[in-house]
């Protein structure tokens, strides 16, 4: 195959073949203007003096934007010094090799550029060659983000299991084994062991039920399925609420506790998780507290925008050690209270994530042997919200008096329903059961004069959700208190848009039953 001879034609018609310094000169202009990579020659002043029209399809500006100009008005400013470390080292001569910094686009946006250049013929200026490596530099950051990810779902993993391995197996061998000990002894144990002995049982079984919770908390949050459903919430209520939940806790070690809330003061959160964070730290605050202390729990106002809580006690404090890492769950230490009590340390990493999904912030003031303060801030509802203090409440139409209710009580818990179906049937209460969804409600079919129906969610057939969506279409003025363990987005929303009237927490507080009994039946 024979050589391809380029032929130029001039004006007269002639033909002459092109020199090489000429052919050489058209294929670098052709190589400078259509390259995709960034060239440059730049003066001693930093100054741009040429450039080709890829800096146009990069940066997003014009050539007469950019030529004449300085580099320092375009390189990101976090990157300046290295940059000019860069530039008077090759003007002094060194070669640049893969030198990597950031530019501003026209847009606002960062263009990540990798260069390679030397100094200029005349030893008064820089050649220099760029490349657009944004693409490459997002896919590694994201590569690396994945790999961070990774490992904090590994170290997760291995803290679940080893709550599950001490924390929550050990406590429940002990309490197979104090109830068999109750069991096999009963008629020659005196009435104060067998006292103690409940004690212990009832103490043992609260500090799992919380751990439960906090686990079934923390795995919604790492599976994705935890989001917030913010609502204007009233504040005082809801710490009222947590100090009942710890109060009995706080009676055993002679802790007091102080409460400074404004009954008017409320947030935009949501109020499962705020329930959540208030639980946790004040459980925390009693814990670490010794016998005859004290606790403060209050809220107020910071700035216009925000509500700040505070959990302070008098207890034993944290080291700054561990204040580092008290929010992180794969650094987190085994500590034990000032009585013993057991404890995971999830409490305080699910309270950081429910604080910093609701828009707040959390943080620790502590010193060992001085106690310690937690505050978290959450935003302040506008004013004329209506706030939630409880749930809506279906009325009943001709309540009765306690001691003429008729009452259906659902759950494929027998336990569960023992426990209702004592506290109950001692107010006098006429009680029906059923362990199942289809069975309740052909009860209610049968029964049409019950007024009270206690209902779990998770049963056997058809959930309770269901169940009570099928009771109403016959039934519209019973009152129904859903009462669950389970953890159910967006649960409270469904069981009243289903009719349901309250929406309780197992284990039920047979207190909080009883007020609900008197605000619709009458004491």
């Amino acid at each position: 195959m024979g050589e391809i001879e380029l032929i130029i034609t001039n004006d007269t018609g002639s033909k002459s073949k092109p020199s090489p310094i000429g052919l050489e000169s058209s294929i670098h202009s052709i190589f400078f203007q259509e390259s995709t990579d960034l060239f440059c020659v730049v003066n001693s002043s930093g100054q741009f003096l040429e450039l080709n029209p890829a800096w146009e399809r990069v940066l997003g500006y014009p050539l007469n934007e950019i030529t004449g100009r300085g580099y320092e008005q375009f390189v990101f400013p976090d990157d300046l010094d290295r940059t000019r470390e860069m530039f008077e080292g090759s003007l002094s001569g060194l070669e640049v090799v893969k030198f990597i910094n950031r530019y501003r686009h026209r847009n606002g946006s960062i263009v990540w550029i990798e260069w390679s250049g030397k100094q200029g013929p005349c030893g008064n200026s820089t050649l220099a060659v760029g490349r657009n490596i944004t693409d490459r530099r997002e896919a590694e950051d994201a590569l690396q983000n994945s790999e961070i990810s990774l490992k904090e779902l590994n170290a997760s993993r291995d803290r679940l299991y080893s709550i599950i391995a001490h924390d929550l197996r050990s406590p429940i061998a002990s309490f197979i084994s104090l109830t068999q000990v109750v069991e096999a002894r009963l008629f020659s144990l005196s009435l104060d062991q067998i006292g103690q002995f409940l004690q212990t049982m009832s103490r043992s079984a609260s500090n799992l039920y919380r751990l439960l919770e906090n686990l079934l908390e923390w795995a919604e949050i790492q599976t994705g399925n935890r989001t917030a459903s913010p609502n204007a919430v009233n504040v005082a209520m809801h710490i009222q609420t947590s100090v009942d939940l710890i109060r009995q806790h706080a009676l055993a070690k002679s802790i007091s506790i102080e409460c400074d809330v404004s009954e008017t003061l409320n947030v935009f959160a949501d109020e499962r998780m705020l329930e959540c964070i208030l639980r946790n730290l004040l459980s925390n605050a009693v814990k670490f507290t010794p016998e005859g202390g004290s606790v403060f729990v209050g809220a107020a106002p910071c700035g216009d925008r925000e509500v700040c809580f505070t959990v302070r006690d008098n207890g034993i404090g944290i080291n700054r050690e561990m204040v580092h890492r008290l929010f992180n769950a794969s650094l987190q230490g085994v500590r034990r209270g000032t009585e013993g009590e057991s404890g995971s340390g999830l409490g305080l990493v699910l309270s950081r994530e429910f604080v910093s999904i609701n828009n707040g912030r959390i943080w620790v003031e502590s010193e060992e042997g001085r106690g310690s303060v937690f505050r978290f801030t959450m935003p302040l509802a506008s004013p004329g919200a209506e706030f939630t203090i409880g749930f809506p409440k279906h009325k009943a139409v001709n309540a009765k008096p306690a001691q003429g209710i008729k009452a259906l009580l659902v759950d494929d818990d027998p336990a569960s329903r023992m426990l209702l179906y004592m506290h109950l049937k001692n107010k006098g209460a006429e009680l029906l059961q059923a362990a199942n969804g289809l069975d309740s409600v052909q009860l209610c079919r049968d029964h049409d004069d019950l007024n009270l129906i206690l209902m779990d969610i998770a049963l056997p057939d058809i959930d309770g959700f269901d169940a009570i969506r099928r009771i109403r279409e016959f039934n519209r003025e019973a009152i129904v208190i859903v009462q669950t363990a389970g953890i159910y987005p967006g649960g409270k929303d469904t069981a009243l848009a289903s009719g349901a009237s309250e929406y309780m927490k197992k284990p039920v507080n047979p207190d909080e039953l009883d007020k609900l009994l008197i605000r619709y039946f009458g004491g």
